[in-house]
């Protein structure tokens, strides 16, 4: 296993990769209110750098050597624009679902 990218990572990239990698776990179950505590507490020990980028919480840099995963191969036309975060880019509309219209009742 290892990383889809290279450092900095998002924290909700890593997030996400544990609740896929292990599902039944839950920061719930941790003594950690939020995934991000979790990541500081991990940069005290020195495992992990965390850094800040606005109202981001990036990994940095990690204390064990890690393998930077190839891009998994996608569907044709199900291609994604990302930023260099792994976010989907803002205005990047065309590879979601259309929005449902919601009506109001009155």
């Amino acid at each position: 296993e290892g990383f889809t990218r290279e450092l900095p990572v998002n924290a909700s990239v890593l997030s996400g990769a544990m609740r896929r990698k292990f599902p039944s776990w839950k920061i719930t179950e941790t003594p950690f209110a939020r995934f991000s505590d979790m990541l500081r507490e991990a940069a005290r020990q020195g495992l992990v750098k965390v850094d800040k980028d606005k109202n981001d919480v990036l990994v940095s840099w990690v204390k064990y050597k890690y393998v930077v995963l190839p891009p998994r191969s996608r569907s044709r036309g199900c291609e994604r624009r990302v930023d260099d975060r792994g976010r989907r880019r803002r205005g990047d509309r065309d590879d979601r679902r259309p929005r449902s219209v919601s009506r109001r009742h009155g």
